[in-house]
């Protein structure tokens, strides 16, 4: 495992079964990610260049592609990853045509994890080198520990959905509700339900654990989801989605048609960038 550290935080990561995955954050000597110390057997996996439930094949130049529920970043396996010191690593994956039979786009990733003092950077570009238009979506999947009194606060009230079409698709326009906090032990998470917030306008939440205060922030305008495997588990998982699941009865069979996919020219990237602050 690698290991980025302060006098404040300690961040571990390392390659393995899902892919390039960040395992630890410890603030002050305590852990504030779920372990796999339950049926779940992931921490923080990252959800490229799908997000969600997909309804059937995606169609590209006349080909089927069978791209996988939430992608296959947990596939990539083969990085190459400097260390800058104790505190920032540098991880470059180049695709090489290996995902091919699933995806018939041309693409690099960079990935940049920075901690300085309480603050954890996670940076993604995602580089088209290919010569024609790349659609991807993109999702963090983060598995925080949880207590009876552990709670997402947002700047404002926020707009969420409950209801979820066959294989977990995508129903828009249905009846919304709203919170200003969830309360994670309030909800009824039994068969894996989620909260949808998708109509999200805010760049950061608050999620209270313990006595910490752990400031997630985001660019770009992410969906956002909360997800727990059962009511029982010791996690909570908070997750800005740059996608959204497919529609049960979809518009087209096109990667670009798929809901909230974004696009990237040809020789150009896009940044994703997230932050941890806790105190």
């Amino acid at each position: 495992m690698y290991q980025l550290k302060n006098d404040v935080l300690n961040v571990g990561f390392k390659v393995a079964n899902q892919g390039l995955e960040i395992v630890s954050i410890k603030h002050k000597g305590e852990e504030v990610l779920y372990q796999q110390d339950g049926s779940w057997n992931k921490t923080w996996p990252i959800l490229f260049p799908i997000c969600g439930n997909v309804s059937g094949p995606f169609v590209h130049d006349e080909k089927e592609f069978h791209t996988p529920r939430h992608g296959f970043f947990a596939q990539m396996k083969d990085w190459d990853i400097k260390l800058e010191g104790e505190t920032k690593a540098v991880c470059m994956f180049r695709a090489h045509n290996q995902f091919k039979s699933i995806y018939p786009f041309d693409f690099d990733l960079v990935i940049n994890i920075i901690i300085e003092r309480n603050m954890l950077t996670y940076t993604f570009e995602v580089i088209n080198v290919g010569k024609e238009m790349m659609s991807y979506s993109f999702g963090h999947h983060p598995a925080f520990k949880v207590d009876k009194n552990s709670k997402v606060v947002f700047e404002s009230e926020q707009a969420y959905v409950t209801k979820f079409g066959k294989g977990g698709t995508y129903i828009p326009n249905q009846e919304k509700m709203y919170a200003k906090e969830v309360v994670i032990s309030e909800v009824d998470y039994s068969d894996s339900k989620s909260l949808l917030f998708d109509e999200f306008k805010l760049d950061s939440i608050l999620y209270e654990y313990k006595n910490k205060k752990i400031k997630m922030s985001f660019d770009k305008e992410p969906y956002f989801v909360l997800w727990k495997a059962t009511n029982d588990v010791d996690f909570i998982c908070i997750e800005p989605y740059w996608g959204l699941p497919d529609l049960e009865k979809r518009i087209g069979n096109r990667f670009r048609d798929k809901l909230a996919m974004r696009q990237i020219d040809p020789g150009n990237k896009e940044v994703i960038n997230l932050s941890i602050q806790i105190n």
